[in-house]
C-alpha cells in the first residue's frame, strides 16, 4: 500500500473486521446482508440472459439485480482504489483500450490474438476468497468469505457483475 492516501471509504473498507462492520460499510444491516447471502436464491440475486457475440455465438450474462449491483459497485470502487490495475493491464481499465495494447506490438512481425473462453467464470470462489485474504486487503476470513460471496455467482465470477473486471485484474 505504500504511501498512497485512500478515501475515507476505502480506508474504512480496509479496516473491516467482521460481517457486521461490512454490512454497515455497505449501508445495510447484518440481518439484511445475511438475508441476501443465505436466504435469497441465486435467481433472486441475478438475472441471466444471452447476448450475441460478434462471431455469431452467444455470451451468457449473469447480471446482479439492482440491490446487489449497488453493493457490488461500492465494493468495486474500493477494490479499484486500493488495488489499481498494473500498467500492463488494459482490459476493463478506465482510460485504457485495446488500442493501447495494440500500440505495444506495433511493428512486430507476428502478433497472436487470443480470447479466453468463459474468462470470468474461470475465476472460482476460492481464488476470489484468496484475493480478499491477501495483500493489499488481508481481510479476516469472515469478511473475505462474505465479500467473495457477494462477488461470485454459482461459485465463480459472473459475466455481468460490476466487480468481475476489477477482481480479474487482481
Amino acid at each position: 500500500m505504500g504511501s498512497h492516501i485512500f478515501s475515507d471509504s476505502s480506508s474504512s473498507f480496509l479496516r473491516l473486521k467482521n460481517r457486521d462492520e461490512l454490512a454497515a460499510w455497505l449501508g445495510t444491516t447484518d440481518r439484511k446482508l445475511r438475508y441476501l447471502l443465505y436466504r435469497l436464491s441465486p435467481d433472486d440475486r441475478y438475472t441471466t440472459f444471452n447476448i450475441k457475440k460478434r462471431n455469431g455465438g452467444d455470451r451468457k450474462i449473469e447480471a446482479p439485480r439492482a440491490y446487489l449491483k449497488r453493493i457490488q459497485r461500492r465494493i468495486n470502487d474500493a477494490i479499484v482504489e486500493v488495488a489499481p490495475p498494473t500498467g500492463i493491464a488494459k482490459g476493463f481499465v478506465k482510460d485504457r483500450s485495446i488500442l493501447d495494447h495494440a500500440k505495444l506490438h506495433r511493428g512486430r512481425r507476428w502478433v497472436v490474438v487470443a480470447d479466453l473462453a468463459d474468462f470470468f467464470p474461470s475465476i472460482n470462489f476460492g481464488r476470489v476468497l484468496g484475493a480478499f485474504q491477501s495483500r493489499p486487503f488481508q481481510f479476516p476470513k469472515g469478511v473475505a468469505v462474505c465479500l467473495a460471496q457477494l462477488c461470485c455467482h454459482n461459485g465463480a465470477l459472473p459475466q455481468g457483475a460490476p466487480t468481475s473486471p476489477a477482481i480479474s485484474n487482481l
